[in-house]
């Protein structure tokens, strides 16, 4: 029986490995505003990727389809988090952040979006 639970043991072990999810490329872990959320007007924005990312990010935000002025964007020290300040208040309405990366470690290009709204105050 110990030579049939040690051989169970085994190929378990093996096999583990293929169901951990692996990320090729930095992709978006969270944002905040987190994608789909109604909030109160933010004083930024937040984008975290699952790896580091070169300082060359690009990141876009539109107001209801038109182009929303930002102010700083920056990349904090851990290469893994943007923080983008908009040069005015966030008015209300809907929101789309666009971004595009390239991933420190090996150079693939990701992009991707989420959107949120900002109520009414």
């Amino acid at each position: 029986m110990k030579p049939l639970c040690a051989a169970l043991l085994l190929a378990a072990s093996l096999a583990a490995p293929a169901f951990i999810p692996v990320f090729a490329h930095a992709m978006l872990l969270q944002s905040s505003p987190a994608n789909g959320a109604a909030v109160a007007p933010p004083t930024n924005i937040s984008l975290i990727f699952t790896e580091e990312v070169q300082n060359n990010v690009a990141v876009t935000i539109a107001r209801d389809g038109a182009p929303v002025p930002m102010g700083a964007v920056s990349l904090a020290p851990n290469f893994s988090v943007i923080t983008v300040t908009p040069a005015a208040p966030f008015a209300p309405g809907n929101y789309v952040v666009t971004w595009h990366n390239t991933a420190r470690d090996d150079g693939h290009k990701a992009n991707g979006s989420f959107s949120f709204t900002v109520k009414t105050p």
